[in-house]
């Protein structure tokens, strides 16, 4: 192989292993910081900013040197690796455990750890094309970013349509390495440079005998989640699995979604709509089913339970740990909530969505005046409708007061009745039908037996 092609090889691999390597930060910015789309944007940013800078400081080299390249690309083989430790390791060394940085903060953050593998991806472009000039080639601008391009387009298919489906992020790391490290054994193998060669075999050996390695991987996670009992990487996000006594707490993307000890808010969101009528045959539960939640629903003998939750892996899990217990009439589907509304023609007599706080996009889809309406449209007559949302019982400041408030108004244009009964969130219960707010004396009528 000629020693353009080398170079052109490597143009590519720098592709690939960037766009795997900014998609990787990305997610684990976000379970870092429990992010939203702004912490995207953040990311996006600082990497499109320094990006630029490494591609303006290329321009001040007049005397390119294939070796200042070669170790230039042994550096970004390696580095992302480096940079997903660094992400995991330093957020508490930055910032005190359990506070909620602010976006100046967060930028900045970013803006330190992604730096390093920016600013030479930037530099590495240009400094190719007047690599290739310099040994008696012809290659302009135009030929580098429609072959970069070419790089990008297949790290971009590949982490969507096979890695992140089947791989971790240090292992990613290493298969998206492979191009790179290939050009540049190559490059030191037409040179002759020996010494160097053998250096980057050690390099390399090293770098993909941690990047395969488990333990050391799940090591890096234990600063932020405790003792590990599972852990899967998914489309969706991160899901962990900790566990501390007999509790276990289900993490997806850095937030905690449900701990299996958690009786009371089971309790809370099943028997405050349930209750209120006498006799329930068809449930629809958005999320939410893990823990004790269905052993609660068994206790007014449905006889159809649909469980609708989003990500595949986290319900196989589940299932797997045993924390998805066994009832008469479950039915698993994992699909959006909201298609699955849209799709299917089947009536409810009670839905309850128990989903998080609206603060993402894809969150903020179930609580709209649509979704509303939508909802009403898949109730039996007289159905009852759950939904929450987090409040404080001692102070609430006044966006909070104005989210609580936009929800109440926006579920009283599609219910004649909306009743807010404050539990550990703030339960809303919406109904054409009639409403009790003693839920006490309603669970004695029916005979169901609670805990608290």
């Amino acid at each position: 192989m000629d020693f353009k092609r080398i170079i052109l090889w490597s143009i590519i691999g720098t592709g690939i292993s960037s766009i795997s390597t900014e998609l990787i930060a990305i997610r684990e910015f976000l379970s870092q910081f429990h992010g939203n789309e702004i912490t995207i944007s953040v990311v996006l940013f600082s990497w499109l900013l320094l990006t630029g800078i490494g591609s303006l400081l290329a321009k001040l080299v007049h005397r390119p040197s294939v070796l200042l390249y070669t170790l230039l690309l042994l550096v970004l083989a390696t580095l992302p690796l480096g940079q997903v430790v660094l992400i995991r390791l330093l957020r508490d060394m930055f910032f005190l455990h359990g506070v909620s940085p602010g976006f100046y903060v967060i930028l900045v953050y970013v803006s330190l750890i992604s730096a390093p593998y920016c600013v030479i991806t930037g530099f590495v472009l240009p400094y190719a094309q007047k690599v290739i000039n310099a040994s008696g080639y012809s290659f302009e601008s135009g030929e580098l970013y429609m072959t970069d391009n070419i790089g990008d387009i297949l790290g971009g298919a590949l982490f969507s349509f096979v890695l992140v489906y089947w791989f971790t992020p240090f292992r990613i790391v290493a298969l998206c390495s492979l191009c790179l490290m290939g050009s540049i054994l190559g490059i030191l193998i037409r040179m002759k440079q020996r010494a160097w060669l053998v250096s980057s075999l050690v390099v390399f050996s090293c770098f993909l005998f941690v990047a395969v390695n488990k333990t050391i991987e799940l090591d890096t996670l234990r600063g932020q989640f405790g003792l590990i009992e599972r852990y899967v990487e998914s489309p969706y996000g991160r899901i962990v699995i900790t566990r501390e006594g007999r509790q276990h707490t289900f993490w997806e993307s850095g937030a905690p979604l449900y701990s299996d000890a958690d009786v009371i808010r089971a309790e809370e969101k099943v028997h405050y709509p349930l209750c209120q009528r006498n006799r329930i045959k068809h449930v629809l539960l958005i999320s939410g089913g893990l823990g004790e939640t269905l052993h609660e629903l068994s206790k007014y003998h449905p006889e159809r339970v649909d469980y609708v939750e989003l990500d595949p892996k986290l319900t196989s899990v589940a299932v797997d740990l045993g924390v998805i217990q066994p009832l008469d009439g479950l039915r698993i589907i994992n699909t959006d909530g909201r298609l699955f509304l849209k799709q299917t023609n089947q009536k409810y007599d009670c839905i309850i969505v128990d989903l998080p706080d609206p603060d993402t996009f894809q969150l903020n889809r179930f609580f709209t005046s649509e979704f509303f309406s939508l909802v009403k449209g898949r109730l039996k007559k007289n159905g009852v409708f759950s939904t929450g949302m987090q409040y404080s019982t001692n102070f609430m400041s006044k966006i909070r007061k104005k989210k609580l408030s936009t929800l109440y108004q926006t579920a009283k244009l599609h219910f004649k009745h909306v009743l807010i009964i404050p539990g550990g969130e703030a339960f809303f219960l919406c109904s054409d039908g009639g409403l009790s707010s003693d839920i006490p004396q309603r669970l004695r009528e029916l005979s169901i037996n609670t805990s608290y």
